[in-house]
């Protein structure tokens, strides 16, 4: 069984990133049953902002 350590890690990696370059990167979890019902992994989805993404010159 999980303990929430690592979670706890990711928050202040992110608190501190976000103090840094305000920037807010946020996360989600979710967990994934199969058919039967039973647990069959975890769907983590991260969102992350695209800062000063220079512009694509087509020719």
């Amino acid at each position: 069984m999980s303990t929430g350590k690592g979670l706890q890690i990711v928050n202040e990696a992110l608190r501190i990133y976000f103090n840094l370059k305000k920037v807010k990167i946020v996360y989600g979890i979710t967990d994934i049953y199969n058919t039967d019902g039973e647990p069959d992994g975890t769907k983590v989805k991260i969102t992350v902002p695209f800062l000063n993404v220079p512009k694509v010159i087509r020719k």
